[in-house]
Parts: structure tokens; sequence; C-alpha cells
């Protein structure tokens, strides 16, 4: 009697392991499948993380208070990107991002420590790549009407006592103004949506005379003071708009 039921048993186990799944039918909510005897039945699929993708600051700020009422969540920062830890008392898998991305003014000046430039280009530079960064009449404009001077000069000395001839290569720069030596720039650290707020970074002009060539070089540790600037400036925000209850912190989750 008991062998004849653990055999039952054992043959309905092995029916209920033969399972087909049911690729025809996409429900990411649930797997579709079918037992031995083609009866269809359903297994509730776990939902998946939170990997939320935000666009704004101000948006992750209300997605975070929002959170923060239910569960603990904590936001972390740095210069690439924001990101709230929705279960932060859990397994910390859910998540809402917010990317940095570095604007093109940005990224030029990162490129300008050791480029070096001809007048044309320079002048490009200022008006093109560097537009809006600073006021053309600060530099462009003294730039554009600059005239280079090479040549050689022979030296002669006769005297009595000594006879002398030298010869030295004079290189000059002239121009109706003369060619500042700093260059303080305007710009934006990031180019997302809320972050295009302009900071000072300091440069130094560079001319060289006797090759004709300019360079625009930050000063040591500007671009990442200035960087450091656009990270305070977020964590003001951080602090002005998220709950008591929901802390932030500088770094990575």
């Amino acid at each position: 009697m008991i062998k004849e039921a653990l055999e039952f048993l054992a043959s309905q186990a092995r029916l209920a392991a033969d399972v087909n799944v049911l690729d025809n039918i996409k429900d990411p909510r649930a797997a579709h499948m079918s037992d031995s005897y083609g009866k269809p039945f359903t297994v509730a699929q776990p939902k998946p993380p939170r990997k939320h993708v935000i666009e704004s600051l101000v948006d992750l700020i209300q997605l975070a208070n929002r959170f923060a009422q239910n569960c603990e969540v904590v936001t972390w920062y740095n210069e690439s990107c924001v990101t709230v830890v929705l279960d932060d008392d859990g397994h910390r898998i859910e998540r809402a991002t917010f990317t940095l991305n570095e604007s093109e003014l940005f990224q030029r000046v990162r490129e300008l420590k050791k480029q070096r430039f001809d007048i044309k280009a320079f002048v490009r530079l200022l008006k093109v790549e560097l537009v809006g960064t600073l006021d053309p009449h600060m530099l462009l404009n003294i730039v554009r009407s600059l005239k280079f001077e090479n040549g050689i000069v022979v030296k002669a000395k006769l005297d009595r006592q000594s006879e002398s001839m030298g010869r030295e290569i004079v290189s000059a720069v002239s121009g109706d103004k003369d060619i500042p030596e700093f260059a303080t720039l305007q710009l934006p650290v990031y180019r997302n949506l809320g972050e295009r707020e302009r900071f000072a970074l300091i440069c130094s002009v560079e001319v060289d005379p006797s090759e004709g060539r300019f360079a625009l070089i930050p000063f040591p540790d500007e671009i990442e003071r200035v960087q450091q600037m656009a990270v305070q400036s977020i964590h003001a925000r951080l602090e002005g708009g998220l709950l008591d209850t929901a802390p932030c912190y500088y770094g990575s989750p």
C-alpha cells in the first residue's frame, strides 16, 4: 500500500517535471508554460530592480523625495553623475541616475595645456571654439590687429681698441593694444538641462614672436578647481531640495 502510494507520487513528480515553456507568448510579468498533459499555467516573474535614468537634477530630487516617504533613500554625487539609491536599507540595487555630461567648451579647455596656435588658428579658437566665454574686446579683437616683425639686425662697433660685428634676431609683435597676460573665461562645466551655470576659469596668454604662435594655458589645477565649484553647486541644490530623511554624500554608492 505504502509502496504503491510512493510510486504514484514519484510518477506525478516526473510528470510535473516535464514542463514546456511557451516562447510564443511574450509577457514581461509572467512565464507561460504547459505541463506534460498540455495544460497551460503561468509563473509570476519577479519585478526587476528599478534603473531609472533621470535627465535633470530637479526631477531627481523630486523622485528621491517621493521614495523617501516610504523607505530609506540615499543620494550620492560626484563629477560624473548623481545617483539615488532607492532601497538603501535593502539590497541597494534599485537606483535612479542623473549622468553629468561635460560641455564642449569645458572639454576644449582641457585640451589647451599642450597646444600652440598660429594667428589664424588662434583667432578661430577664440571666435568659434570658445565662443561666448570671453568678451571679444578682451583678446580676440586685439589678436586680429597684431602684426609680427621678424628680421636680422647687424651691429658694428669700430674704434682703435676694438673691432666687432654681431648679429641678433629681432622679433616683435605690434598692435593697437597690448596683449593681456591673463584671460578669464566664463564657461559651463556641464551641458545638461539646468546645469548651464558659468564659472570663471583663468588662463595665461602666451605669445612667441619668433615663431608667430600663441597659447592659452589654464593655470595649474584651475580646471579641477572650476569643476569642484560646479559639483559644489550640485551639492547645494541637493541639500536645499532633499528631505531631511534623504541624506546626500560626495562619492559613489
